[in-house]
């Protein structure tokens, strides 16, 4: 008579993890603000009041505010406003960033406009966010308001932009005319998050409601142009920092005046699910759901972890004279360690 073996597989996925560093944005959430009635920014985020550059005194209004949250209790506001320039008005895109604003030219296409990872702390405000994380995706809750129909240009298009960086320890720099295949030194990974909004008026005043968004990272080859296919641990570059950069408008002046972008909840995702799991060369495809559903809830990892970690337990009687059963799993990210598993 055969002997039955009950045995647990406990399968460990990490992402190599070091206590103590950042795997999100600093205050991803949008619940720590400064004290005062009416704040403007939100803590380890900056905006014009921060900025700098030639013509930096054109505005060091912030053009944004707190007000109430998608999740939690706050979320954060940005609006474009009219600017007068030398000679006419603009329409300065409401902005927010994890860097610092440089404004060295009036017009606002002007590439000497730009936004950086300001990792030596040149100009005194902390403008540069520590990043040690590869994440395959990012989820971001977003709303939009139209408070104005007129426009300084024909384009009166809504469509909101977070532009996010991962780079190398470099001054690395948002700058309006690169695009996100755009060659530059330190470049680890980026995504261009666009966020059209649901209403396709442009000719009225209207505010929609809260929309989750995801959108994919691409990865890059060294200082190059191409993405790589399959992004792993071995293949991408190790990451120092992140730089994130909110606008109203996905042109640079174009938009209406007084357009409003509200934020909320923004999260790297690191996908810890498994794309496959066999016993004896078995494949358990129950198993596998039961598994992935069980930890989709949890593939977010919170500030300053020590671990990135799924855990996947499952208690199985088997049959094989007492002998542990062969067991094999692969997870669809490259970007997380292989499966340890154990077996007790």
């Amino acid at each position: 008579m055969k002997k039955f073996t009950i045995f647990c597989a406990l399968l460990f996925l990490t992402t190599g993890v070091i206590m103590g560093q950042n795997y999100q944005f600093l205050n991803n959430g949008f619940e720590s603000w400064p004290s005062g009635s009416n704040p403007t920014c939100p803590n380890n985020w900056h905006s014009y009041s921060h900025n700098d550059g030639t013509w930096s005194s054109l505005q060091h209004t912030d053009h944004s505010s707190r007000e109430t949250g998608a999740v939690g209790s706050y979320s954060c506001m940005i609006q474009s406003h009219k600017v007068w320039a030398v000679i006419k008005n603009i329409n300065a895109n409401g902005a927010m960033t994890t860097g610092q604003m440089i404004v060295n030219a009036t017009s606002t296409t002007s590439d000497d406009n730009y936004i950086f990872s300001d990792i030596n702390n040149q100009y005194g405000h902390s403008a540069a966010c520590a990043f040690a994380g590869r994440p395959d995706s990012l989820s971001i809750w977003g709303k939009f308001k139209r408070n104005s129909t007129n426009a300084p240009t024909s384009d009166k298009s809504f469509i909101a932009t977070f532009k996010v960086h991962i780079h190398t320890n470099v001054a690395y720099q948002d700058i309006p005319s690169h695009s996100a295949t755009t060659a530059q030194t330190g470049k680890v990974a980026n995504v261009f998050c666009e966020m059209p909004s649901p209403n396709t008026s442009t000719n009225s005043t209207y505010e929609t409601s809260w929309q989750r968004y995801t959108f994919p990272f691409t990865y890059y080859e060294s200082n190059s142009t191409t993405p790589i296919a399959n992004p792993t641990l071995s293949n991408t570059l190790t990451p120092s920092y992140i730089l994130g950069s909110f606008s109203t408008s996905k042109i640079v002046g174009a938009g209406c005046y007084n357009d409003a972008f509200y934020f909320d909840d923004i999260w790297c995702i690191y996908d810890k699910s498994l794309s496959s799991l066999t016993i004896e060369g078995q494949n358990q495809p129950s198993m596998l759901s039961v598994f992935n559903t069980a930890e989709y809830a949890t593939h977010r990892v919170s500030n300053n972890s020590g671990s990135i970690s799924a855990n996947y337990t499952q208690l199985v009687c088997y049959s094989n004279d007492g002998d542990f059963p062969q067991v094999a799993a692969t997870t669809k990210s490259g970007l997380v360690q292989s499966c340890v598993i154990t077996q007790a």
